[in-house]
C-alpha cells in the first residue's frame, strides 16, 4: 500500500478553545510547582518558561499540544556538547530528580541517553509522574550539561488540537 503524501490531501488544523484553554488552565499550577523548585546550580530560569497552547509546525505536519515548558540555562559547555553531560551536570540533574521526589513526584524512568554526534549529543534525560488515570501528570526532564529543561503534559491534552484531513 502506498502512502498518500500531505501535499495531496488537503487538511484543516483544528483548534477546540474550551479544551485548549481548559488543559493550559490545568497545567499552571504544576508549571508553577516545578518553576518553584531550587534552580540547578550555576543557571537561571528563562524568560520562555510556562504554558504553551496548540501549535502546529507546517514544515512536518506536526500538532504539539498544550504543555507547560520550564528552562533553566547556563553557560554554554563546549566539552559536554562533544562528550555529553559532566559530573557536575550529572550531580545537579540528581539533585533536581531528588528535589521533585520530594514534593511528591515519582520516577519512571532516569539515566544517560547516548548521543550520536554533535547535532545530537549525549543527554540526561528522566521522566517522572504525578496522579494516576486521567488525572495523570507527566514531567520529563532533559540536559545536555549547561541547561536543563522540563516538559508537563496530561493525558487529556489531545483533545485540544488535531490535523483532520480530507482524504480524495
Amino acid at each position: 500500500m502506498a502512502a498518500i503524501s500531505w501535499l495531496i490531501a488537503p487538511r484543516e488544523y483544528l483548534v477546540d478553545q474550551a479544551v485548549e484553554k481548559q488543559v493550559m488552565k490545568d497545567l499552571e499550577p504544576w508549571s508553577d510547582q516545578v518553576m518553584a523548585v531550587q534552580a540547578p546550580v550555576g543557571t537561571t530560569l528563562t524568560e520562555d518558561s510556562g504554558v504553551l497552547g496548540c501549535l502546529y509546525d507546517d514544515s512536518v505536519q506536526t500538532v504539539h499540544q498544550p504543555e507547560a515548558g520550564i528552562y533553566w540555562d547556563g553557560p554554554y559547555d563546549p566539552a559536554a556538547a562533544e562528550n555529553g553531560p559532566g559530573k557536575v551536570a550529572r550531580s545537579e540533574f540528581g539533585h533536581l530528580v531528588d528535589r521533585l521526589e520530594t514534593i511528591g513526584w515519582r520516577v519512571r524512568s532516569e539515566g544517560l541517553v547516548e548521543g550520536s554526534d554533535e547535532v545530537e549529543p549525549s543527554r540526561m534525560e528522566a521522566v517522572l509522574l504525578r496522579g494516576s488515570g486521567d488525572d495523570l501528570v507527566r514531567l520529563e526532564l532533559t540536559t545536555y550539561g549547561w541547561d536543563y529543561g522540563a516538559v508537563l503534559t496530561l493525558p487529556h491534552a489531545p483533545r485540544a488540537c488535531r490535523v483532520d484531513v480530507d482524504w480524495p
